[in-house]
């Protein structure tokens, strides 16, 4: 949509500066704004990625290093390499290329291999934690949920107390969500809650979202997963912002606050909360 010069201009800024360049072919959706709007030329679509190519074997760019990225909506630079024309240059980068990929390998196989749950230790005491509340629909004289011991004198099974934990933790949430009156929509499904702005702070209609759920079953963590709703509502895609994965019973309002703050904020980046994740193994609920 932008003059060819654009782009190009734009992928050497990009690459000189040590940076993948990642172009995204525009394609017109029924029923949006540019529907009408014709889609780049071939032409000059293979003009640009190959360009991509030469900037990065220029700039010594490591494409292709890191395994198993596989992203639909654009072309990532080492999938340009199919573009590149045979010669001297090209083949030395290809070299660099099998170099560096073999020299990352060891690297990402030590960072992607499974580690051991985070102690609660791990979390932090800066507040006070939400511990199993015996009446999960009781409420103190602040009208919060109640913080003390379960009861039963740890007579119940370990499914019921994980059961209690967690619907003390849906209930802290849905606290604070609902004491900014109007800010906020909760909506309970099962044993998924969802949290959605409804007065975001530009006025503008929000697509950011706040699903909370338990993603192991028979094991502790619930997860807080934040995305962003697809902008075509028959479509069922979501953006990922990242995932929080906590103890029930460590789970304070402070922080379901910075939760709801950094929702509410369009996951401003400057707002993330402290151990958020950005890839996770496990699958999230509708």
């Amino acid at each position: 949509m932008e003059p060819i010069e654009d782009t190009i201009r734009a992928i050497d800024y990009i690459t000189s500066v040590g940076a993948f360049p990642t172009v995204c072919v525009f394609r017109p959706v029924i029923g949006a704004d540019m529907e009408r709007h014709p889609p780049p030329r071939y032409e000059e679509m293979r003009a640009i990625y190959a360009h991509v190519y030469d900037a990065c074997r220029k700039n010594a760019i490591p494409i292709g290093a890191a395994p198993n990225i596989e992203v639909s909506l654009i072309v990532q630079p080492d999938d340009t390499r199919y573009l590149a024309e045979p010669g001297p240059a090209t083949w030395a980068y290809e070299g660099f290329l099998g170099l560096t990929r073999a020299a990352a390998r060891p690297i990402f196989a030590k960072k992607m291999r499974r580690t051991a749950p985070r102690t609660e230790s791990e979390f932090g005491d800066a507040a006070p934690p939400v511990k199993a509340a015996a009446d999960v629909g009781a409420l103190d004289d602040a009208g919060a949920p109640p913080i003390h011991e379960a009861a039963g004198g740890g007579a119940d099974p370990p499914a019921a107390d994980r059961e209690v934990e967690a619907r003390t933790a849906y209930a802290t949430v849905r606290f604070v969500a609902e004491s900014a009156p109007g800010a906020f929509s909760v909506e309970e499904s099962g044993s998924v809650l969802e949290i959605a702005p409804n007065d975001p702070l530009d006025a503008t209609p929000s697509r950011c979202r706040l699903k909370i759920f338990r993603p192991r079953e028979n094991k502790d963590r619930l997860c807080a997963f934040f995305y962003k709703r697809s902008n075509l509502s028959w479509s069922r895609d979501r953006f990922s912002y990242g995932a929080v994965e906590f103890l029930p019973d460590r789970l304070s309002t402070d922080d379901v606050e910075g939760w709801l703050v950094w929702l509410r904020n369009g996951f401003d980046p400057d707002r993330r909360p402290s151990h958020l994740k950005r890839a996770f193994l496990y699958t999230i609920p509708d």
